[in-house]
């Protein structure tokens, strides 16, 4: 598990194509999910997230409200 998790880059992976950070999210444990939420919580905020399709499958997959801060 630990040599897994050095390989996993959280913001490269916002970069990913849709399919591959969907896959990619669902393999992170609880921890780093939490993770990536605060990091899509903060890009959205500076405006470095603006990927509709990236934030709504947080949503979705995390069960978080994001898109809200952008509506």
């Amino acid at each position: 598990l630990y040599d897994s998790l050095q390989q996993v880059d959280l913001k490269a992976m916002f970069k990913l194509p849709l399919r591959q950070f969907v896959s990619q999210l669902k393999k992170l444990p609880d921890g780093m999910k939490t993770t990536v939420q605060n990091m899509a919580y903060a890009s959205i905020q500076d405006g470095t997230l603006y990927d509709l399709r990236i934030i709504k499958a947080i949503d979705e997959h995390l069960g978080t409200e994001l898109m809200m801060m952008i509506q």
